[in-house]
């Protein structure tokens, strides 16, 4: 069944994903990962910016993007357009387990350490080169891009120093 092609524009994606890591910030920064039902919110959320990470830098390298939400089918997009992909392989493996059967099931509760390991994997797609200089385009070229540093990068170290 075709769902047809993601329309929005490159960094109309990586917008959006950055309204989930902010979103993500906030949510730690209120409920920290004690809050089983948050910590739902915050793998889900991981998955979502990641998923609109790769989705954006699809479209900037002008590929046709399916409107899907399966990390690994838009990673082997991604993987197949540059094969550095391979060093966020791991983390768009194990984050696409969050997607909408986790969002969508309301007895699921998502442990302290999974949320945490959620984050970090999405830290690392953040980071991640590819994706990297791309938001860094953006902030330089784009009037709605956000202008601030990553709100994660504090809440990683706090839950770096607590390991």
């Amino acid at each position: 069944m075709a769902r047809g092609k993601v329309d929005a524009a490159f960094n109309e994606m990586f917008i959006v994903g950055e309204r989930d890591v902010s979103t993500i910030a906030k949510i730690i920064d209120k409920f920290g990962f004690n809050d089983g039902e948050m910590n739902t919110v915050i793998v889900s959320h991981s998955n979502l910016a990641v998923e609109k990470f790769l989705k954006g830098y699809l479209i900037k390298n002008g590929v046709e993007v399916p409107k899907i939400h399966k990390l690994d089918l838009l990673y082997d997009m991604a993987y197949d357009k540059n094969n550095v992909f391979k060093n966020i392989q791991n983390e768009c493996d194990d984050l696409n387990d969050y997607g909408a059967e986790v969002k969508y099931d309301p007895k699921i509760q998502i442990d302290e350490n999974v949320a945490k390991k959620a984050v970090e994997m999405l830290f690392s797609v953040y980071n991640f080169d590819e994706i990297k200089k791309i938001r860094e385009e953006l902030k330089h070229t784009d009037k709605n891009y956000p202008q601030n540093d990553c709100p994660l990068a504090d809440v990683i170290n706090e839950v770096m120093s607590k390991k």
